[in-house]
């Protein structure tokens, strides 16, 4: 940003109102993802998958990097960071992230295990919101089974389907979108907004991976691109 651009008497506002410009800045809804393409690989050992973690769309964060007021309010805000994921490729040891509003985007089955297996379960159990990125049910209904077992504070769970209808076929994960991070975000405020894939049996869809989680199920989500076609 050039001179011209900048808000030079930031400073000079009064505290609470900067606070408050801060406290808004920290608390944008956002989606933290897994970099697909980035750990695409070979390997059938998924524990040693370089494991890249990256926003896609707003970062929070970064206005907490801002200036030692917005760091200190980012710290009392989210509490404590995350910690670097095992084997993770990030030249960060910690990510700050509020997960009470982050939606983390785990991949397709085999780096959403890499992940739940590098994660400490102290940090997992502080995850509120997930995404899986699978076109088959197996796929989806295991991890469903780890995620009861180690996220124990899930309150949302988003099902990403490339292909609307499709749960049977083993299809190619595409990488996340911008728009498809925003409808998570969307999720989260208007469950509706991800009730689009409406070629099956949705409530005995549902019934069938929640049965996992026992009497105190996460809400669970189903989300497809808009014009996503049926493939099976």
């Amino acid at each position: 940003m050039d001179a011209a651009h900048r808000f030079t008497y930031f400073g000079a506002l009064p505290p609470e109102l900067r606070l408050q410009i801060w406290t808004e800045a920290l608390s944008v809804p956002s989606v933290w993802a897994v970099n697909q393409e980035a750990t695409e690989t070979n390997n059938a050992n998924t524990s040693h998958l370089p494991l890249i973690m990256n926003h896609v769309g707003p970062a929070p964060y970064l206005a907490g990097l801002a200036c030692q007021e917005s760091r200190r309010l980012m710290e009392q805000l989210y509490a404590k960071p995350i910690h670097r994921p095992t084997h993770s490729a990030a030249s960060s040891a910690t990510h700050w992230i509020d997960l009470q509003k982050t939606v983390v985007s785990l991949g397709d089955y085999r780096s959403a295990g890499a992940l739940l297996d590098a994660f400490t379960f102290e940090d997992l159990a502080r995850f509120r919101h997930a995404v899986l990125q699978s076109s088959r049910f197996s796929d989806m209904a295991r991890l469903c089974q780890r995620l009861a077992n180690s996220c124990p504070g899930l309150s949302t769970i988003i099902i990403h389907t490339n292909h609307a209808g499709c749960l049977f076929t083993d299809l190619p994960c595409e990488p996340l979108t911008q728009d498809m991070a925003a409808l998570f975000v969307n999720i989260l405020e208007d469950p509706t907004a991800g009730l689009n894939c409406n070629h099956y049996d949705t409530v005995h869809f549902r019934s069938l991976l929640l049965d996992y989680f026992g009497d105190s199920p996460p809400t669970l989500h189903l989300a497809s691109p808009p014009g996503a076609t049926r493939q099976d």
